[in-house]
């Protein structure tokens, strides 16, 4: 894969419940900008929209379907959360990945995080402007990328 570079995200990060559901609290996505990432989300090659089978039921998941997976990738790579406040996710990357994702403040660990080996789950912050949905897209294009390699 291509170099990982990130901008640096403006601002303070959002609240984040610091347990189970590990959901953002503030600073959300407007309703357009949340329907502009899920749009294009969804319309990757290989993915559909299915139900999350590891975050609270209004989540929107992306899985991966009909084509070969990274051994430590989950076929549901991301999903999407449309609550309290939408367009926060979560998401696995490499540890350089997340180690870049996480000094560009653009995510934080997952609680979970600790007890997971070879790579780490995050959650990426929710897309407040044009240019936080730029680099919010560069990260799920890596996450996507990652789980799309089958070997």
């Amino acid at each position: 894969m291509a170099d990982f570079t990130l901008p640096q995200r403006a601002g303070d990060p959002p609240q984040v419940n610091p347990g189970m559901p590990h959901l953002q609290l503030t600073d959300n996505a407007g309703d357009e900008l949340y329907s502009q990432f899920a749009d294009w989300l969804f319309t990757l090659d290989h993915v559909e929209e299915d139900r999350s089978r590891v975050s609270i039921p209004s989540s929107r998941a992306a899985w991966i379907r009909e084509a070969p997976v990274n051994p430590l990738a989950q076929r549901e790579f991301t999903h999407i959360h449309t609550e309290p406040g939408p367009g926060s996710q979560h998401l696995s990357l490499p540890k350089p990945d997340a180690d870049e994702v996480l000094a560009k403040g653009w995510g934080i660990e997952h609680p979970t995080n600790p007890y997971i080996h070879d790579f780490e789950l995050l959650m990426i912050y929710a897309p407040r402007t044009e240019e936080d949905f730029a680099a919010v897209k560069m990260i799920v294009t890596r996450a996507y990328e990652w789980t799309l390699q089958s070997g």
